[in-house]
């Protein structure tokens, strides 16, 4: 294995440990919640597939260890993306300190 190789899946298994529930164990499925909207669940779609794309492995609708949740969580890059389209900013800080303190942060407004 490429030292490369073997940097990202230390990586990806780092970020794994901050994870207590997502997808069944399953990586780069898509889970949409019945309450989404229409615009959030292709949002989510799109930014997926680009991961996909760009072999990035993530998990959506992931629980964290710490008691948050993402809309994305990027293993390869232990960062969050929240999809928001009407979340106030304070909400969104609430939810950031509930995320693991290395995570990247990264709001999509839809």
């Amino acid at each position: 294995m490429s030292p490369m190789k073997a940097q990202v899946m230390e990586d990806r298994n780092r970020s794994r440990r901050l994870v207590q529930v997502a997808n069944r164990g399953r990586s780069n499925s898509i889970n949409i919640g019945a309450n989404e909207s229409l615009e959030h669940a292709k949002k989510k779609f799109e930014i997926c597939w680009e991961l996909v794309q760009q072999e990035k492995e993530f998990y959506t609708e992931c629980k964290f260890e710490s008691g948050g949740r993402a809309d994305i969580f990027i293993l390869d890059d232990c960062k969050v993306i929240e999809i928001v389209c009407s979340e106030t900013d304070e909400s969104l800080n609430n939810k950031a300190n509930k995320y693991p303190p290395d995570a990247e942060i990264e709001v999509v407004r839809v």
